[in-house]
């Protein structure tokens, strides 16, 4: 009896405790937008030009959808941008926009002046699909919804950001930074990011990113997943496969590899992932193979598993060549390795300026905000780079996505340019209204210097908001520290100096000697490499200071 009724008190509690946290397990923290953040988005949501300009973009959503349905009709397939291009081209200057031009690469742009002084902010959606040449892209309406291939990406984001253009010109907002309004090429497929590749190589000064790309208006993508993409081509010298039998078969070594390339194993965290996505090659049922080829696909969202991975990969290709040839005493097979996409991987911290300022502007539209899983998009080249950088919807709801059946629902859509608006000022500031939240000066890439002696590190110095974050691992050993890291809790002990730091990724909460330590901003992790504000090594005694015009971070004991 008194066994029922401890079992029963068990299980009552247990209900309890699912009945009060609603699902029994730990609930994530909530997001937090600091104070300065904060105050930003309370000056500009006091403002009527700035109300204005929120009214003009939803006065203008029939405007913008029927802009949308225009662009979409003009087939963009990958490498042959350039009829829609000149047609945004068009769009941007009838706008008023300076300097309206299109670059080697086929981007077309034009700029917004600030006031001057301010960050310079690149807002772009691409103008390619993954749709081929000669598809039908005649946008249908049914029950209101719009179906078309590529109605929605990147169609959406390019029609989003033409509208938030005609609400700056309506409302006549003085900016503090210049915003450059970008229709970029070459983000679908085997496009490999080559616009806003060429984009960040041919402007050195663009402090931040925003990627408009297809719909929604909630989700904020800041995390970069990394893929690197081959053409594996297998030849040999054929023949009949009678006749000639004992040559090596192209087939066969594709075979041999792809087996072995099916048993790689990959991480789970961070998420690794690989596939062998298309396969050819021969020429009859009664041929050897003179000829087999194969296109793979590796992603991950760390660049050091990601690299691993391909390592692995690349002895597999290389060694079934070798396999095939000793299977049947020949040199004659050869394999040619051709790599035909590398989008970098890359971290920024959750509580970024940028990420905060679409946090904030999406809940001043009266929106529920949410971070999204790392993704492969055109921020993820600028991430990598050290430059704050963001993905976000142009609104509305779209399915089938990279489908021919692809739909747009347009309900409610100009809350998405409502959001970029927003976005947009809180980063590049209003003058005489609010402070830039976006760094001057962050898409510079900052150096570093140990004891007065550069110093190279796998992840350079970067500004974060208001914090400039350095490696640890690297700055803490070239000051003869010794550095401990527990990948479970993803914690790091540093001993230097006498002291002993102790910091936890994504935590702003650290201890230094035992002693509680708050940072000014959380520690942060960039292609696996944990980075803290510069004020960690302040307070481990070392005088950390940036100098020489604001680019050189120098730290010394």
């Amino acid at each position: 009896m008194r066994r029922t009724r401890w079992f029963a008190a068990v299980a009552w509690t247990i209900v309890a405790v699912f009945l009060l946290t609603g699902t029994g397990l730990a609930q994530p923290a909530p997001y937090v937008v600091s104070p300065t953040v904060q105050n930003a988005y309370q000056k500009l949501m006091s403002q009527p030009a700035v109300k204005q300009g929120l009214d003009f973009i939803k006065a203008d959503h029939d405007n913008t959808v029927a802009e949308q349905k225009e662009i979409c009709a003009i087939p963009a397939p990958p490498f042959k941008e350039q009829v829609r291009a000149e047609d945004y081209q068009k769009r941007l200057a009838a706008l008023g926009l300076k300097d309206v031009q299109m670059d080697g690469e086929g981007n077309v742009f034009g700029v917004r002046p600030g006031v001057g002084g301010g960050p310079k902010l690149l807002v772009a959606a691409h103008l390619d699909t993954v749709f081929p040449e000669g598809t039908d892209t005649t946008v249908k309406e049914k029950e209101g919804r719009l179906y078309a291939p590529g109605i929605a990406d990147d169609s959406r984001g390019l029609a989003a950001l033409l509208s938030v253009v005609r609400a700056f010109n309506a409302t006549g907002i003085k900016t503090a930074g210049d915003i450059i309004f970008c229709g970029n090429v070459g983000e679908e497929g085997l496009g490999d990011l080559r616009g806003v590749k060429a984009l960040f190589r041919d402007h050195k000064d663009i402090d931040g990113f925003i990627s408009i790309d297809g719909s929604g208006s909630d989700d904020i993508t800041y995390l970069a997943t990394g893929s690197h993409r081959y053409e594996i081509t297998y030849q040999g010298p054929g023949g009949h496969s009678f006749g000639a039998f004992g040559l090596p078969s192209a087939i066969h070594a594709l075979g041999r590899a792809i087996a072995r390339i099916a048993d790689l194993q990959t991480p789970k965290e961070p998420k690794t992932t690989f596939t062998v996505g298309t396969v050819s090659g021969g020429t009859s049922v009664n041929s050897i193979a003179a000829e087999a080829k194969m296109q793979v696909d590796m992603r991950s969202n760390s660049e050091e598993e990601l690299l691993k991975l391909e390592a692995k990969f690349l002895d597999i290709v290389r060694q079934a060549a070798v396999e095939e040839n000793a299977r049947w005493g020949s040199d004659k097979l050869a394999v040619d390795i051709r790599l035909v996409g590398d989008r970098p991987a890359g971290r920024q911290p959750e509580s970024a300026a940028i990420v905060q300022a679409a946090w904030a502007a999406a809940e001043a539209t009266g929106q529920a905000p949410k971070l999204d899983s790392p993704s492969s998009t055109d921020a993820n080249l600028p991430i990598s780079l050290g430059i704050p950088a963001i993905t976000i919807g142009g609104g509305g709801k779209s399915g089938n996505g990279h489908a021919p059946g692809e739909w747009f629902d347009p309900t409610g859509a100009y809350l998405g340019p409502q959001r970029i608006f927003l976005t947009i000022l809180g980063l590049v500031g209003v003058d005489g209204v609010s402070e830039p939240l976006l760094a001057k000066g962050a898409g510079r890439p900052l150096s570093l210097k140990v004891n007065g002696s550069p110093l190279t590190a796998p992840v350079a110095p970067y500004r974060a908001g208001d914090q400039v974050m350095v490696p640890l691992r690297a700055v803490a050993e070239a000051l003869g520290g010794k550095v401990t890291y527990d990948q479970a809790t993803k914690s790091v002990e540093v001993k230097l100096g006498g002291h002993l730091l102790k910091v936890v990724q994504g935590s702003a909460e650290a201890t230094l000697d035992g002693r509680a330590l708050t940072f000014p901003g959380a520690v942060g992790v960039v292609q696996d490499r944990t980075t803290v504000p510069l004020e960690a090594f302040s307070a481990l005694g070392m005088k950390a200071e940036v100098a020489e015009a604001g680019q050189v971070v120098g730290i010394r004991q």
